[in-house]
């Protein structure tokens, strides 16, 4: 080979070795992010679970519940202390579905 060709091959072995530099740091970048999401998930999920059982013992304090409506499946869900109240089991927290009637008119 000549010198020309040479120096052709070795820049492009430079070139891809550098696209390949390139492409492992962006690797290492999206997984170091996706690590950070992961963590970040994890300690909300645990402050809304906190939370959750902060609201459901003041709720079982103060003998007060809360409920809501699911439009999309006609089931009205309820809050622990909602369902002690109404003596329903604690085992689900769906009150009851809406009637088809009901829920069209």
């Amino acid at each position: 080979m000549g010198r020309a060709a040479d120096l052709a091959l070795e820049s492009a072995v430079g070139l891809l070795f550098s696209l390949l530099l390139a492409h492992m740091a962006k690797l290492l970048l999206e997984l170091r992010l996706t690590e950070r999401t992961g963590t970040l998930v994890e300690r909300r999920t645990a402050e809304v679970r906190m939370r959750e059982a902060d609201l459901n013992h003041a709720q079982s304090i103060a003998r007060v519940g809360s409920w809501w409506l699911d439009l999309a499946t006609r089931e009205m869900h309820g809050s622990a202390e909602t369902l002690r109240i109404l003596g329903c089991a604690a085992a689900g927290d769906q009150l009851r579905s809406l009637p088809e009637s009901r829920a069209s008119g």
